[in-house]
């Protein structure tokens, strides 16, 4: 069986245009993915959601799967004709439900790149929990829209990981508006662009004399999609970028991802963040969180349970395994937050936001918290009347909570 998965593979390098790049971008995946070791698909029954040109599936069946099943809208009938040759392979255009697959269920449910793209993230996880065996794993690399290149801006942003795991991107567009001869000396990278994407480039309303408002100039931005919101629709013409079901994107959050998760049952044994090198520009800084900003990909492994007992609880609890590094000052506030809060009429002399930012230091002697390493000067003991009022009520809060 393994000589006939090989002279499959063989002829779907030969016969299917892009195969034979895919199945290499689709090694270099499974090979360092840590939560897809060799046992998960060893054989097993595997779904490949959102396969594009089967080449992950193909990749899994020679490495051992007992059978995979592939399943993309974007296939075509010439392209389901060529991948009918793989054994124990089978490859539907629909998109994604119950249906397609009858009774099958699988032990594992494998995607790349494509749940930034499904529209009702809920409902796909929730059938992708419903088609997995007890104890089956569903295994994702997500894109997150909030970074650099979250519009999937690809010719104008280009993006390299650095050896700490980072990624660093840069614009990949002719700076044009450097140049004394401005809209003329981008005029062949444009042209390619529209030869190769068909994103109306060439249709587009230069401004040679302002080159800061012309679409060319915003879409050379790194985070452009999220710094131009206003300007959306003139900046990012077509359905692609759109949110809708047709391939665009969902746009959800990175919590909104791990939510969605737990919400349809599963419960999420992996979550690694691929962090973006470069530099949040300031302008955006107060539109979202800095993290979520600074997020290029999520690799995620989410477990379905294996026991009826597991499997009843896993729709009530929720997982809050950290995923990186928090500061102390996170923690203290999140321990702050948990506290027995007093009357809202014993606060009307103070504000809850300053009372919080003054008395983290004591909370956490308090609390046993560890000190962070490197912390603010000691401050002055000639505070205003009102802070030393609030360090007695913290005093006396800290005290309640120890009993």
């Amino acid at each position: 069986m393994s000589t006939e998965v090989d002279a499959a593979i063989d002829l779907l390098r030969d016969k299917l245009p892009g195969f034979a790049a895919a199945l290499a971008l689709a090694q270099s995946g499974i090979d360092s993915w840590l939560c897809l070791p060799p046992e998960s698909y060893h054989n097993k029954d595997v779904l490949d959601l959102g396969c594009g040109l089967g080449a992950a599936t193909a990749l899994l069946r020679q490495r051992g799967a007992r059978s995979v099943w592939g399943i993309d809208p974007m296939l075509t009938d010439e392209q389901l004709a060529l991948l009918a040759a793989l054994p124990q392979g089978r490859f539907t255009s629909a998109v994604l439900s119950r249906e397609p697959f009858g009774t099958q269920q699988f032990d594992l449910v494998y995607s790349h790149l494509t749940t930034e793209h499904i529209l009702d993230l809920p409902d796909a996880f929730s059938t992708v929990f419903e088609l997995l065996r007890p104890g089956g794993r569903f295994v994702s690399l997500h894109d997150n829209y909030y970074g650099p290149l979250g519009q999937h801006d690809q010719s104008f942003i280009g993006g390299q990981t650095t050896k700490a795991g980072e990624m660093f991107f840069r614009a990949l567009s002719v700076p044009c508006w450097e140049s004394s001869a401005k809209c003329a000396a981008s005029l062949q990278f444009r042209t390619e662009i529209e030869r190769l994407y068909d994103w109306t480039v060439a249709s587009w309303r230069l401004t040679p004399q302002n080159c800061r408002q012309c679409p060319y100039y915003c879409r050379s931005q790194l985070w452009a999609h999220i710094r131009y919101q206003d300007d959306y629709n003139h900046i990012y013409p077509g359905d692609f970028f759109k949110t809708n079901a047709s391939g665009g994107l969902n746009k959800v959050t990175p919590f909104q991802l791990r939510q969605f998760l737990v919400e349809a049952g599963f419960h999420v044994s992996h979550w690694q963040i691929t962090a973006v090198k470069n530099k949040v520009p300031s302008a955006i800084r107060h539109i979202l969180m800095e993290q979520d900003l600074r997020t290029a990909q999520i690799l995620f492994a989410a477990d379905k349970p294996a026991t009826s007992a597991e499997l009843a609880g896993s729709k009530r609890i929720f997982n809050t395994m950290q995923v990186s590094a928090e500061t102390p000052k996170s923690r203290s506030k999140a321990l702050f937050a948990s506290l027995p809060q007093p009357h809202p009429d014993s606060l009307s002399r103070f504000h809850a936001g300053r009372l919080r930012s003054h008395d983290l230091d004591r909370l956490r002697l308090a609390r046993r918290d560890p000190a962070p390493s490197a912390g603010p000067p000691p401050r002055s003991s000639s505070r205003p009347l009102n802070t030393r009022c609030c360090s007695r009520i913290t005093r006396k809060w800290a005290g309640m909570w120890r009993r």
